[in-house]
């Protein structure tokens, strides 16, 4: 499954009978999936993630140091 999916199918989860808490722990479920989707990064000298946090090409993290957003290289 997809991350996009399970996002897809979070959203259909919602129930009039949920408490707070309950719709929350959806919500924030959603959240954490859509920080997983990759940032594409271009290669210049020096490049920005979408938290605008400054990455060096040099190194090519693999996520940014600021926000943990993955990071796809091209």
């Amino acid at each position: 499954m997809t991350n996009q999916r399970a996002i897809i199918l979070l959203s259909q989860m919602y129930l009039p009978t949920f408490d707070e808490e309950e719709k929350e722990a959806i919500t924030k479920a959603i959240e954490a999936l859509t920080e997983q989707n990759p940032v594409m990064v271009y290669e210049s000298k020096i490049s920005e993630c979408s938290c605008q946090n400054t990455v060096n090409r040099y190194w090519h993290p693999k996520f940014c140091g600021f926000c943990g957003k993955q990071l796809m290289w091209y």
